[in-house]
């Protein structure tokens, strides 16, 4: 290997590390961010609402990107279906109905727990390779996501309510999604990829919230929610949902996404630093929990690298 053949390669890679390091702290503003709008909004309907207004903005942003609109064949129609119905469809309604009907503390486990899920359905079921050093990051990224929640812990019991199956299938409906995209659409980039997904997603959660609805479960805000909640709520489908999910997937096309789940417990780290600009203060056990997180992380990466050099030495020496 050349040293212009590993530089290209490592800078690839630090760039799907970058991406999912933006995608983390986009989609842990979330956390924060949907506090504010569940105090106006039920939660299916903020679902549906967020991909009626997602959706056409991506075709849109799909456009100006391609410079022009391609439909998808007729014979991809079905695997669209099928994505957006359990894919993300699939994520949005268990974890929301999951998360109703949960101990807020088994909650946490089993969401902090989700690179587990998605490393063992990668390597199991799609044979994906693990790379050195995964075991020692799942080792330091669980419990350091668990004590970044540790105040949610406090006073409280853990007890089983049946919520927790429903998050655990929506975190297997997400690596489901990751990892069946690139296959059956491996042409289709980022973006268009997004998009179609995202479009294909839409009238399921248009129709479960509008079956609710229709039996009392669920309803729309009863006044027009003020402009600095609008505004909120743009900014979020703009950067966690759109722009989230497209760095997702190309970190994912890169990685893998065994190493790309590793990043799901960043998330709340920077939830973290956004509550801690707020006025929150952290704990000293939730900064060691984040510090665990970040090397766990870290020595991954820092692993591609040294490996990457030893492979070169010989080369470089003869």
């Amino acid at each position: 290997m050349s040293d212009t053949t590993l530089d290209k390669a490592s800078a690839t890679n630090a760039g799907a590390h970058l991406r999912l390091l933006l995608t983390m702290f986009l989609w842990g503003q979330m956390i924060p961010g949907f506090v504010v709008l569940l105090e106006v909004w039920d939660p299916f309907a903020l679902s549906a609402a967020r991909y009626v207004i997602a959706a056409p903005l991506m075709l849109a942003f799909l456009a100006w990107w391609a410079g022009r609109i391609t439909p998808p064949l007729r014979s991809e129609w079905g695997k669209l279906a099928l994505l957006g119905l359990f894919g993300m469809g699939g994520l949005i309604t268990f974890y929301t109905v999951g998360l109703a009907h949960a101990n807020p503390i088994t909650a946490i486990v089993v969401q902090t727990a989700s690179p587990l899920t998605h490393t063992a359905i990668a390597v199991l079921f799609y044979k994906e390779r693990v790379p050195q050093g995964l075991g020692t990051s799942l080792a330091l990224v669980v419990p350091g996501g668990l004590l970044l929640a540790a105040p949610a812990f406090a006073g409280g019991e853990m007890a089983f309510r049946g919520g927790e199956v429903l998050l655990l299938a929506g975190s297997i409906c997400w690596a489901w999604y990751s990892l069946q995209c690139p296959r059956w659409l491996p042409d289709y980039g980022e973006v268009r990829l997004t998009t179609w997904t995202m479009i294909a997603a839409t009238p399921c959660l248009v129709v479960l919230f509008l079956a609710l609805w229709s039996v009392g479960l669920t309803a729309p805000p009863a006044a027009w929610p003020p402009l600095e909640l609008n505004l909120l709520m743009l900014w979020l489908i703009l950067s966690s949902t759109c722009l989230g999910i497209i760095l997702w997937h190309g970190a994912v096309g890169r990685l893998g996404l065994a190493t790309s789940a590793l990043y799901f417990n960043v998330a709340p780290l920077f939830a973290l630093v956004i509550t801690s600009l707020l006025g929150f203060v952290p704990t000293l056990t939730q900064l060691a929990g984040g510090a665990l997180v970040l090397l766990g992380v870290g020595q991954l990466q820092a692993r591609r690298w040294w490996a990457a050099r030893q492979r070169l030495t010989p080369t470089a020496s003869s």
